[in-house]
This record gives structure tokens, sequence and C-alpha cells, in this order.
């Protein structure tokens, strides 16, 4: 099998005139075209592909595939012969009871020719018979022949006989792959971009707080507020205030608490 071109080699396909060669591929495309007339075909058949252990795998990969078949050419394949059909178990008994009648005339007359004539009419008619009615079998392989490679299971190769066919079969499956690579480019990209958007609203919420802290510090300096006055709030003032203001005594010098009118050890007026 030769590599038609680099690019085939990439999407895993390769092609050598009536030869098709697929790797890791999910589904292959036939035309609703029968294989074996190219008429137009509706329906399609099933054929499985059993494969087996190899030295390089420690598994077994089976395939099925859907082919086009039309109708006539479907009966024709599934056509029923040798003793599976009416014809060949009459051949068979034909030939079964040309020989004893042979042998008896033989015996009787002594006549080898007559034995030999009456034995060839009794399988020359049921053997034309036979002929006629298997003469449409269709041997499937002999159209399409799929098998994997025994190197390596996950290649599968298509022996197709017809070379328009084959031609035809290339180019739809390497258009459907082009299509699948770029659906799955394109589809990684989306992925990208949506990962990258989150990670940038996830960078934009940790840095909130930040911003609104720096806002606040911003808007007090602009209203002549010192930074230290927004993050350290004052105690307030009152009676249950266990920080309060204190001073001294102006006479005696003792400490003394902000809301005294009068100081408690010299009795100094303190409201000046």
């Amino acid at each position: 099998m030769t590599i038609s071109s680099e690019n085939n080699e990439q999407l895993g396909f390769n092609s050598d005139n009536n030869n098709l060669e697929f790797q890791n591929f999910t589904e292959i495309y036939f035309p609703n075209i029968c294989i074996i007339c190219r008429n137009h075909a509706d329906k399609h058949i099933a054929k499985n592909l059993y494969g087996s252990y190899t030295s390089n795998k420690d598994y077994k990969k089976n395939y099925t595939f859907s082919l086009p078949i039309c109708d006539s050419c479907r009966n024709n394949i599934e056509m029923k012969t040798g003793l599976s059909c009416k014809s060949g178990r009459l051949l068979l008994m034909s030939i079964i009871l040309g020989l004893i009648i042979a042998i008896l005339l033989f015996l009787a007359l002594n006549s080898i020719l007559l034995s030999i004539g009456i034995f060839a009419i009794f399988i020359i008619f049921p053997a034309r018979n036979y002929k006629i009615e298997t003469k449409s079998k269709i041997k499937f392989d002999n159209h399409l022949k799929i098998k994997i490679n025994p190197q390596n299971p996950d290649i599968v190769e298509l022996e197709i006989s017809d070379k328009e066919y084959a031609k035809a079969l290339e180019e739809i499956n390497l258009s459907q792959l082009k299509l699948r690579k770029e659906r799955e480019a394109k589809e990684k990209q989306e992925r990208e971009a949506k990962e990258k958007q989150e990670q940038e609203a996830k960078e934009k919420l940790q840095q909130i707080p930040d911003s609104i802290e720096t806002q606040k510090i911003d808007d007090n300096i602009e209203n002549g507020k010192s930074p230290v006055e927004i993050t350290i709030t004052e105690p307030v003032s009152g009676e249950n205030n266990s920080k309060e203001q204190r001073t001294t005594c102006p006479k005696c010098k003792i400490e003394i608490k902000s809301k005294w009118e009068f100081c408690v050890n010299c009795g100094s007026p303190l409201n000046t």
C-alpha cells in the first residue's frame, strides 16, 4: 500500500489504485450506489470482520460495515447453493439413483456402455438444471474484499474490483475526513477560547476587592482626607468609652478626666 499524499497520511487514509486503507477510523462513508451493479441502492447489508490477536497488540478488534447493495444483487448474494438449495439436493439424489441403476443394468445385461449411458443421463439433466438456477449467484468477495492488517488491527484495507467505484469512495471519504478534522479543530478553538474567558473572569474576580479598596483611598484623598483616616476608625467618645481622653489639672497636676468640671483633688474649676 503506497501513500498517496502527506495530507492523506495525516488524515489516516491511504489509497493505491483499487486499494483503500483506513487507520483508526470511526466510520467509512459509501455512496448510495450498489457496489456490484452500480445501480441506486436504498438498502444496506451488514458485513462483519473479526480480527485476531497479534504479537504487538494485546486485544482483538472487530468491525461491522454497512454496505450499499441493491435488492437484485442482494438476492443473488444470498442465493443458496449446494445441498442448501432444492436443485442441489435433487442433483445428489439423481447421482445416487443413477449409480444404483447403472450397477444393476451392468450386472443384469453385462453391458458397460448401457450402464454408463444411463448413469450419464441421471447426471447431465439435474446438473444442467442446477447450473442454470445458480448461474446468477454472486460471490461478494469478487467485488469487494475487506481485511484487517495482520500487523496492526487498527488498519483496515478495502480492495474494490471497480476502479471508478474505488475512486468515488476515495473522494467521499477524503472529503468527510477533512470536514471532521476541521470540525474538531473548530471545536478545540472554541473550547480553548471558552477556557481563556473563564480564566480571565476568575482573575478579574480576584482583583475586585483590591480595586474597591484602592478606589476608596483615591476618593478620600480627593476629599481632603488622609489614607490613615480611611483605614483607622477613632473610638467614639461617651460615658462608656474605655479609651476616654485624659489630661492633668492645671493647679495640682493630677490626672483628670475630660468630663470633670472640677478637680476632685484641689477643687479648681476645669471649664477654663
